[in-house]
């Protein structure tokens, strides 16, 4: 029965009080507008190029979306601002954080492959225009990782041997059958002569640079390691040793 009697104003709900969100609406649309204008008074030809442009129209539509978010609130106590506010400069400092990395992706990219190459022996950082410095390995030699009919291939680089030599076991993982292959050359060693056998490699990548058509000598006695001999250095514009690093160098056709 007590259902059918309108409430008193004493068991009526208090008006809530707080920041509206049409509030909210018109303040975030000001500090854009006013952050916006200073940017073109302060960089008057900022917006001349289509990137910039792009950025810009990214930049509205997330304002558009935060914007209509607050549209859909009614009304803010302290507490909950205070919970909205903190949730804003969370987002903003993830999208300072992506916006920094997006700037410096390449300072970036180049410091991690410089990490790379000191933790990897034979991973060859770019540290320039047609230019890979690789680190000298714990042994004190430089190795060179490389791919072939993509097989990868890890060189000792040696600036003693004339040719590019594989070992027996990198060979017939390239795919050369060691019961056909002529072995008619000869070289001197410290542990006297072996013999080997000429061979091609119809590509040779290192990096983003590829060698088309490389003579290369299949070792007939067992290898430690393949040898990156003169045959391939001579083939860049430079190489040079510079502490424990070794930068190589090529042009840009």
């Amino acid at each position: 029965m007590s259902d059918q009697f309108p409430r008193s104003p004493i068991d009526q709900e208090p008006p809530r009080r707080g920041v509206s969100g049409v509030l909210i609406f018109v303040l975030i649309l000001v500090i854009g507008a006013v952050a916006l204008y200073f940017l073109v008074q302060r960089f008057p030809g900022a917006l001349s190029g289509q990137d910039n442009q792009i950025s810009l129209v990214y930049l509205v539509v997330l304002g558009v979306v935060v914007l209509l978010s607050a549209l859909s609130i009614r009304r803010l106590d302290g507490t909950a601002l205070a919970r909205y506010l903190r949730y804003g400069a969370l987002w903003a400092g993830i999208f300072v954080v992506l916006a920094g990395g997006y700037s410096y992706r390449t300072e970036m990219r180049s410091l991690g492959q410089r990490i790379m190459g000191d933790m990897l022996p034979g991973y060859g950082g770019a540290t320039g225009p047609n230019e890979l410095t690789y680190t000298r390995a714990e042994d004190g030699h430089f190795y060179v990782d490389t791919e072939s009919s993509q097989v990868p291939v890890r060189f000792l680089v040696d600036t003693g041997a004339t040719l590019v030599v594989l070992s027996p076991g990198d060979a017939q993982r390239l795919g050369f059958d060691l019961t056909k292959v002529r072995f008619d050359q000869y070289f001197q060693t410290a542990n006297g002569t072996v013999r080997g056998a000429s061979a091609v490699l119809n590509e040779l990548w290192f990096g983003e640079r590829v060698l088309r058509n490389v003579p290369v000598s299949i070792n007939e006695a067992p290898m430690s390691d393949s040898l990156l001999g003169m045959s391939f250095l001579q083939q860049l514009d430079s190489f040079e040793v510079r502490g424990d690093h070794l930068i190589l160098r090529w042009s840009a056709n």
